[in-house]
């Protein structure tokens, strides 16, 4: 049986995980973009850094589609949203945290940037719980 952790102890966790990751992307974006360096995140880190934004709450579904879009496949809204399978004006609503869209239209949505929807937990806790 896997023994589980107190709560006290997964909240100071939490925190500290939070923490370190969010110092530890500071530093590296710093080290990254110093003196005018234009070298950007590779495909997989850019990914992984805005899973774990949506995943700790410092982004939104909407924000985080958006910045793979511009940062990683380079496109407008128009060329994205044909992409998708989707109208501009859905995507831009999507973007910007309006509206209430259908699994199906979000799927397609989150599709070209590798993404797609499930079942995810609502907390890191949970997720701690689970260990």
């Amino acid at each position: 049986m896997t023994p589980r952790l107190n709560r006290p102890l997964k909240s100071s966790l939490l925190k500290n995980i939070q923490k370190q990751r969010k110092t530890s992307l500071e530093q590296q974006l710093r080290q990254r973009f110093a003196d005018g360096e234009t070298q950007a995140l590779t495909g997989y880190e850019l990914r992984q850094h805005v899973f774990l934004g949506v995943v700790l709450n410092e982004l939104t579904e909407g924000q985080a589609l958006s910045r793979l879009r511009t940062d990683l496949l380079k496109l407008n809204q128009t060329e994205y949203a044909k992409l998708a399978g989707i109208g501009r004006k859905t995507l831009s609503d999507i973007e910007n945290n309006r509206g209430n869209f259908s699994l199906g239209t979000m799927r397609k949505a989150y599709r070209p940037i590798g993404f797609t929807l499930g079942i995810t937990p609502i907390s890191l806790e949970f997720l701690l719980d689970a260990l």
